[in-house]
């Protein structure tokens, strides 16, 4: 009995794999046919590039440059950071919203010295002696 419906099952199970092969055989699976893929790549040196200073830039010349809306967005806040001034093109590669490969297309452009003074210190490399002058003895207690 227990043989029979075992038999019974495995005809069934192999029945139904007849029946979806052949519906799957007469309906005709076509390939779709995909178009051909092309990928756009945009070159910002398509145009002629110029020398050009950094800091007299607006946001819409950063993006004629090739750079996106926050790119741009993320270089005038850095510029803001330092200074407001770019003071050299190692100082202006540091800026993380230009990726090196851009950076190397437009250092050659780009009308600032290679490695700048870091002017953050500038006021310190001056000093004056002074003397300080008490009044009064100092009590110790």
């Amino acid at each position: 009995m227990m043989r029979k419906k075992y038999y019974q099952k495995l005809a069934f199970m192999g029945m139904l794999l007849i029946v979806l092969l052949a519906f799957q055989n007469y309906t005709g699976r076509e390939k779709d046919s995909f178009p051909e893929v092309k990928f756009i790549t945009t070159r910002s040196t398509s145009w002629n590039l110029t020398d050009f200073n950094p800091n007299d830039l607006d946001a819409m010349q950063w993006e004629h440059l090739g750079f996106s809306e926050k790119q741009v967005s993320t270089i005038l806040n850095y510029k803001k950071m330092v200074g407001g001034q770019f003071r050299s093109k190692d100082q202006l590669k540091k800026c993380y919203a230009i990726s090196a490969e851009k950076f190397s297309e437009l250092e050659s452009y780009i009308m600032l010295p290679e490695a700048g003074k870091d002017h953050h210190f500038e006021k310190f490399d001056k000093y004056e002696k002074k003397e300080i002058r008490i009044s009064r003895k100092i009590q110790s207690g």
